[in-house]
């Protein structure tokens, strides 16, 4: 399964899979929020604007969709929703960790 780039105001921050979940600092105010995946369709990546308050945690749930349309050629989309705690920690107890990136973990992986 194909890993997605999570960037915060145009920085890697880290990438997750399929039932995984990345936690991050983020200060109060406005932040994009973007997510990048690389199935071969070519599609955009996701981009959410969020105003964040502060000392509040917030949960975004996304979902990828992955089928094979006529004359066997996929077709991806992603769907991306904020939701509500109870949710999102029924999620985590059943997911696992992504990988959080660092400054020099992204640099690198740029060259």
């Amino acid at each position: 399964m194909c890993a997605f780039d999570i960037y915060m105001d145009g920085k890697e921050i880290g990438s997750v899979r399929r039932e995984r979940y990345l936690a991050f600092p983020a200060n109060g105010g406005a932040h994009q929020i973007a997510i990048e995946h690389h199935f071969p369709c070519g599609n955009p990546p996701i981009k959410l604007d969020i105003d964040f308050a502060t000392e509040k945690t917030y949960y975004l749930y996304f979902e990828p969709d992955v089928q094979l349309g006529a004359g066997m050629s996929m077709q991806s989309s992603t769907s991306v929703a904020l939701i509500d705690e109870s949710f999102a920690k029924r999620l985590l107890d059943s997911y696992k960790p992504g990988a959080i990136k660092t400054a020099s973990e992204a640099s690198e992986k740029k060259k």
